[in-house]
Formats: C-alpha cells, sequence, structure tokens
C-alpha cells in the first residue's frame, strides 16, 4: 500500500537535515507500533525493517525504548511541575 499526504512546508525544510530517509523513518515508527498493538511479531518485524539479525533488531528496539523512556520522564517532570506551581 502506498499513502500520500501533505506536509507543512516549514517542517519538510527541517526532515531532510534531521531524520535523512523520511519514508524508512515512518515506515520504522509505523512497524514498532504494530509489534507493541499485537500485531505483528519480532520475526515479522525484523523482516519488515530488513534487520538479518536478532542483534540490529534489538539495537533498534532499545534506541526506540530509550526514546519513549525519555519522553515519559519528561511529560511526568512537566506534570510535577505544573502540580507545584499549583501548590504555591
Amino acid at each position: 500500500m502506498q499513502i500520500t499526504i501533505d506536509l507543512p512546508d516549514n517542517l519538510t525544510d527541517k526532515i531532510p537535515d534531521e531524520w535523512g530517509n523520511l519514508s524508512q523513518k515512518i515506515l520504522a515508527n509505523l512497524v514498532l507500533d504494530a509489534f507493541k498493538d499485537g500485531l505483528i511479531d519480532f520475526d515479522e518485524m525484523k523482516d519488515m525493517l530488513n534487520f538479518f539479525s536478532d542483534t540490529d533488531l534489538q539495537e533498534f528496539l532499545k534506541q526506540k525504548i530509550c526514546f519513549i523512556l525519555r519522553g515519559y520522564l519528561i511529560y511526568i517532570v512537566l506534570v510535577l511541575i505544573l502540580s507545584l506551581r499549583k501548590m504555591i
């Protein structure tokens, strides 16, 4: 399946420098979401992402999990800051 989306110009100007291959980045995120939702298993994920070894897949997952955990940590800190501001 192919999908076409419209992106704002101010975003598309920044993407190549930061993310490189946008199609691959989107595919990786969709495959990861499909795995998290139980739609695919490890072997399917490895095949879809063209990883030839379990080590490559493990490294990919480590990077994604670190990013996700950092996001939750930032969210928790923001909630704490907002809660403290209400108390003052």
